[in-house]
């Protein structure tokens, strides 16, 4: 590899990229960047519910599972003291077996895993999602009756919950035991209880003309609903219930064809911290979305801050973590968005420009001005030794105007006797309060896509890099400037 690392990753042995807003801020396109320079690469928490885009070759690769550091070979980019390049899923990332399988045939079908110098590692104590996770996290939300949290549907959060429960996990290297199929059984036997309720929840309240759900309708409506992309209907029996049986096999079929890649993830990151190889760990969602430092109820199932996805890869500390951000806000999901932008067509044109649609939905993302009060609160949260931010999206706005929230008041309340709130309340009762107090103005914004490095920034452009400095206290090292991984002025 010829590429200099940057300085901010000099003697940086574990670092963290992770979402600093909700999720979807640019993070495959970062991870692949720094993956370059590190010879060991992991996902460690999430799962298909979570996506991550990256561009090579004016190519957009979306990834749910594997980690985007799979696009690179040993020739081009890092690899550990050992000569070979590492993509690791490990911890408590929860795989879907049909998304894997799915991602890996299109993978090797681009020759993307031919470099013999090149491994990929899904670690065998990885978690399963399976089909009752599924239609229960599609049930929960079918049920709500307009009080969606904007759930993706893939069965993540029953997946955790089992986690937490200690009670029906099944894990990848499970799948091989005789008695699977009962091991299916009882591991379906609480969330299938929760799902029979919610849909008698749902059809008492159905008019008598219409005919109530049953599992299988409902499994037809998932599939409708992702156009395709969700067919549990292969698992059902001739009583339209699960068939733990057919499940086993299918699960023991689907195995075969990822038993070359299945093998021991966490024992290369215990070999890697002997060697002194450096570790690259690839975050999901973003930390205002962390199941325990986010803000709920529209929070992920899983850990999305930086510590708690190192902890999660099992890697001893965090040495640097790149905080990545957009000069935008977005979210796909629901819940208070307080610096939305309120202007429909303006926001219209930013979503197209930007291509702000969610990797795993494909929704338009609702989309708001730079929030600081939150961007502080998450570079705080997501901790490690050392901090940096990368700012995603600056090229959005060559020839518009760009803002910045910097405080916020009370919407109830006279602005002019009101002391302008500047910390993030991370309580959705108190963010449906609040509205932008004070805004900054920038632009029009300057062209930057023909810039090579971050001194090259003049103008408005700099002039918005220095404010979030200022604001945040944390240097921003990263701006992109394009689509492609290795558009990036450092």
């Amino acid at each position: 590899m010829s590429k200099q690392v940057p300085n901010f990753l000099n003697d940086k042995q574990y670092v963290v990229v992770a979402g600093a807003q909700t999720g979807d801020e640019g993070k495959g396109k970062v991870s692949l960047y720094v993956s370059q320079f590190y010879g060991i690469t992991a996902r460690a928490s999430g799962g298909s519910g979570t996506g991550a885009t990256a561009r090579l070759n004016d190519v957009d690769y979306k990834f749910h599972l594997f980690p985007v550091s799979i696009l690179l070979n040993s020739h081009e980019a890092a690899t550990a003291r050992n000569g070979i390049r590492y993509n690791l899923m490990v911890g408590s990332l929860l795989a879907d077996l049909d998304v894997l399988s799915r991602e890996l045939t299109w993978l090797r079908a681009a020759g993307f895993l031919s470099d013999p110098n090149v491994k990929t590692i899904l670690d065998y104590r990885c978690s399963i999602v399976n089909p009752w996770d599924i239609i229960l996290d599609r049930m929960r939300e079918y049920a709500k009756e307009g009080k969606h949290i904007g759930s993706t549907g893939r069965g993540m959060g029953p997946a955790m919950e089992a986690r937490a429960r200690r009670k029906g996990v099944i894990r990848i290297g499970m799948i091989e035991n005789r008695d699977l199929a009962d091991r299916l059984e009882e591991a379906a036997e609480e969330p299938l209880v929760l799902f029979r309720y919610y849909l008698d929840k749902v059809n008492s309240s159905l008019p008598s003309e219409v005919d109530r759900l049953t599992t299988r309708s409902f499994i037809e409506i998932a599939r409708e609903n992702s156009k395709g992309k969700i067919d549990l209907t292969k698992y059902l029996g001739t009583d339209g219930g699960f068939d733990f049986g057919i499940i086993a096999r299918e699960y023991k079929r689907l195995r075969e064809g990822l038993d070359k890649i299945i093998g021991d993830g966490k024992e290369v990151l215990h070999e890697a911290e002997i060697r002194g190889d450096n570790v690259l760990v690839e975050g999901n969602q973003g930390a205002i979305l962390d199941v325990n430092h986010g803000v709920p109820p529209y929070i992920t199932a899983s850990n999305a801050l930086a510590t708690s996805i190192a902890s999660n890869a099992g890697i001893p500390r965090v040495d640097l973590t790149i905080n990545v951000a957009k000069a935008l806000e977005s979210r796909v999901g629901n819940g208070p968005f307080v610096t939305r932008i309120a202007d429909a067509r303006e926001e219209d044109e930013l979503r197209d420009i930007g291509g702000e649609f969610g990797t795993t939905t494909g929704r338009g993302r609702k989309l708001g001005h730079l929030d600081i009060p939150k961007l502080r609160y998450a570079v705080r949260m997501n901790g490690g030794a050392e901090r940096v931010l990368a700012l995603m999206k600056l090229d959005t706005y060559a020839g518009r105007e760009l803002k910045v929230v910097t405080s916020y008041r009370d919407k109830s309340s006279d602005p002019l006797l009101e002391q302008p709130i500047s910390e993030f309340p991370d309580d959705n009762s108190t963010l449906e309060l609040l509205r932008p107090h004070k805004v900054l103005e920038f632009g029009p914004l300057e062209d930057i896509r023909a810039l090579k490095r971050k001194e090259e920034l003049t103008g408005e452009a700099k002039r918005f890099i220095d404010v979030v400095e200022g604001e945040t206290k944390i240097p921003v090292k990263m701006v992109g400037n394009s689509a492609d991984f290795n558009g990036m002025l450092i």
